[in-house]
This record gives C-alpha cells, structure tokens and sequence, in this order.
C-alpha cells in the first residue's frame, strides 16, 4: 500500500512564499529513505516547483523505521545590487526528522497465501488436511 507526505520548503523566517526564494522555483531537492537493521524503505520525491515536494513510499515489511528526510540546494542566488554570487546549501534533516516509523502487517489476504512444506504431502479428496 502507497504512502504520501508532502515537504513544504521555508525560509529561514518560517515563510513559504517568500519573494525572490528560489526554493519556490525548484532550486533546492528534498530526499528521504527509510532505514532500520534488516531493511530499506525506497522513497520516491516529486518536486512540485511551487516549494512544496511529494514523497510516496511503499513498506513491503513491518517493523520500525527512521524516516531521514533531507532538504539540499544548488546554488542559490544572493542578489546584492549588481552583484550576485552562488551559496551552497548543506544537506540538512527537516525540522523533526529523522523521525519514527512504524510499519505494521496488513490484513492476511488468502490468494497472496501459500503451503510451505518440507515433508511428505498425502490428501484423499473431500477431506480436511491435517499437517
């Protein structure tokens, strides 16, 4: 089953539609993964390129998980009258992250079910099977 969460980008005084913050345009990248000892959570990011990002993510096993998510840039702009020059952004954790993940088992679905058996298997038709 597909999860969703959506990273809204701010700046450094909390605002998202900031003037001339080119985290709206696209210029920064959100990554996310999900770890813990025995498996990894594949999370997809879409940018949205209005500073928010959409991240699906689908467990295929049930345990607990740190969800690291992480706000990077290219170059960012600082505009100084006829000066410009880039700043690089460090790969950072969002406000609250990593945070903790629990993935429990979904319902038991009989047609994904299968007999796992190592001995012998004898049945007579129309009776129950008894291991």
């Amino acid at each position: 089953l597909e999860h969703q969460f959506i990273v809204e980008a701010r700046d450094e005084y909390g605002e998202q539609g900031a003037v001339g913050n080119l985290l709206l345009e696209g210029g920064a990248a959100v990554s996310a993964h999900g770890l813990n000892q025995d498996d990894e959570i594949e999370v997809i990011v879409d940018d949205n390129l209005n500073g928010t990002y959409t991240a699906s993510y689908t467990p295929e096993k049930s345990g607990t998980y740190l969800l690291s998510v992480l706000l990077t840039g290219s170059s960012m702009l600082h505009d100084l009258g006829n000066f410009a020059f880039g700043k690089r952004l460090a790969l950072s954790h969002i406000k609250g992250s990593p945070f903790l993940l629990k993935v429990v088992p979904g319902a038991t679905d009989p047609g994904q079910s299968e007999l796992v058996f190592s001995g012998i298997l004898e049945q007579v038709t129309g009776r129950d099977l008894i291991i």
